[in-house]
């Protein structure tokens, strides 16, 4: 997914980094921690189930159990 962080105003591309809350079975999701094309405006990340849960019932789940990406951007 992409993260637009336009609102935050960056002057340069800071560090992100990112967390996954939800009411239950985010334990089950691995590579939302891989911050891929950052720029000042914007970052993508990728989850994948670390079980065998396809697309849709990850799609699903994010959905029922409420998972929410947490994320934080610092200018060194």
């Amino acid at each position: 997914m992409d993260i637009d962080t336009r609102n935050c105003n960056f002057t340069s591309t800071p560090s992100y980094f990112t967390s996954i809350s939800g009411t239950s079975s985010h334990w089950d999701l691995t590579g939302y921690g891989a911050i891929y094309n950052p720029t000042s405006t914007t970052f993508s990340i990728y989850a994948k189930s670390l079980g065998s849960a396809d697309v849709g019932i990850l799609l699903s789940h994010s959905i029922d159990y409420k998972w929410n990406v947490h994320w934080l951007g610092r200018l060194e």
